[in-house]
């Protein structure tokens, strides 16, 4: 195993693009995509704090915890898309499902960056109940901690 592999990753998708939209509307899409991922994976995304934990420091039974943000997405795609994905013991990974709205948007950069950091918290907060009942080892609170760590150093 890999000491070094992060614990958490992640996914985005969307805005969906659908067929007929006008070329401001495509571009308005491609904008807010492009302004989500540099949250994401950008010079300050939240991708820079999950690569600082690994996978072995908080217990043996999980190697990843996969935060799936779908940004926009369409009525027909929100209605399949659940809180969290089941656990999959082969792969020893969980899929974690956020979904951010318009309104997303309407806020700084600063904001956007706490809301989603502290969406990261609350879904984090949300699988320690199920990783118990399930009796697997991951330390989710010190995950939390950790992360809380990083984000505010002070």
């Amino acid at each position: 195993m890999n000491e070094n592999k992060p614990l958490l990753g992640c996914f985005v998708s969307g805005p969906t693009q659908v067929h007929g939209e006008t070329e401001i509307i495509l571009e308005q899409k491609e904008k807010k995509a492009q302004i989500f991922r540099n949250h994401i994976w950008g010079h300050n995304g939240i991708d820079k704090y999950f690569k600082r934990l690994g996978i072995n420091k908080y217990g043996e039974d999980l190697n990843l915890i996969l935060f799936q943000f779908y940004v926009e997405p369409l009525s027909i795609e929100k209605s399949s898309i659940k809180e969290k994905d089941s656990y999959r013991s082969k792969e020893k990974s969980l899929g974690v499902n956020l979904i951010f709205e318009s309104d997303f948007f309407e806020f700084n950069e600063n904001e956007r960056r706490d809301i989603i950091f502290n969406s990261v918290i609350s879904k984090l907060c949300s699988i320690k109940e199920p990783l118990l009942k399930r009796s697997l080892d991951t330390d989710i609170e010190s995950i939390i901690q950790d992360l809380k760590n990083l984000y505010n150093p002070d």
